[in-house]
């Protein structure tokens, strides 16, 4: 093999797994999702960048689908670099696990024509490779079409059910948990530590935590936010990862109140707090 064509195909696996990768960790960080798409486009256009350096000594049944590919990683980086990561979310998805699945498909027949001996370990590497493909691909799909959502949602619905506590499942169990949660519910909120993207800060309204992620740095928008939780659990991590995110993608500041929860208190506080909220942001 030459200096050039081995370097290239070096490159090409390198693409193929680091986009497989990317595709891994923004299914179970979404948050994460536009540093990891990044990256994948620096797979997605290594690789098609190795195929055009390579377009004479390529066979025509490889040529086409990598050209088809590459240009269509390319469109996609562009309008990524324009910042519409989001928006680009299924097609990056199909284009990646398409590439992949040609550089599987283009490696496998290779090492079908090489009688060499010594590609057991390369061949058991594509396969992995390509159940992954298949796993993610088949779930994804289903996840799209059959319920509407991402695979993300689908995979914490059913994390959540897993790891369900049993909290529920019986009178008994549910008082134990109203107990517990009666204990802690009234203690003072404090925000989780990470990198925020928004300005964010806690104010006091009616004798309640107010939290508020500024997105823009002026006033011109908000948007209530009232967190999940069955009204017997308060905000968490996820939550506050998403006002956060959600702040700095509209420009406008979400605002979360940190809302009286059960069994300590009632709807009623509850609601009377809201609709302050919401009476001093009109």
């Amino acid at each position: 093999m030459k200096k050039k064509e081995k370097v290239l195909s070096i490159v090409r696996c390198c693409s193929a797994i680091l986009i497989l990768i990317m595709n891994l960790l923004a299914v179970f960080l979404p948050y994460s999702l536009e540093v990891f798409w990044g990256i994948a486009m620096v797979g997605l256009c290594g690789y098609a960048v190795s195929y055009i350096l390579m377009f004479k000594e390529t066979t025509s049944r490889e040529r086409v689908p990598a050209l088809i590919l590459a240009a269509a990683a390319f469109v996609l980086t562009l309008v990524f670099l324009c910042g519409g990561a989001l928006s680009l979310y299924y097609p990056i998805e199909i284009v990646s696990l398409l590439l992949v699945a040609c550089y599987i498909i283009t490696e496998l027949v290779k090492i079908g024509k090489d009688k060499t001996k010594g590609k057991a370990g390369k061949k058991a590497g594509l396969v992995i490779m390509a159940v992954l493909i298949c796993v993610i691909g088949t779930l994804s799909a289903v996840s799209h079409i059959g319920y509407g959502r991402s695979l993300f949602s689908s995979v914490v619905e059913i994390f959540l059910k897993a790891s369900n506590s049993g909290a529920f499942d019986s009178a008994e169990a549910a008082d134990a948990y109203m107990e517990e949660r009666a204990a802690v519910n009234d203690d003072e909120y404090v925000l989780p530590s990470r990198n925020y993207e928004s300005s964010v800060h806690i104010e006091n309204i009616s004798s309640h935590q107010v939290i508020f992620y500024d997105g823009s740095g002026s006033t011109d928008g908000y948007v209530l936010y009232i967190h999940g939780g069955a009204y017997v659990n308060e905000t968490s991590a996820y939550h506050v990862a998403f006002c956060d995110r959600l702040a700095k993608k509209i420009n406008y500041t979400v605002v979360a109140p940190i809302y009286p929860l059960a069994p300590n208190h009632t709807y009623e506080e509850t609601y009377e707090l809201v609709e302050e909220i919401y009476s001093q942001l009109l």
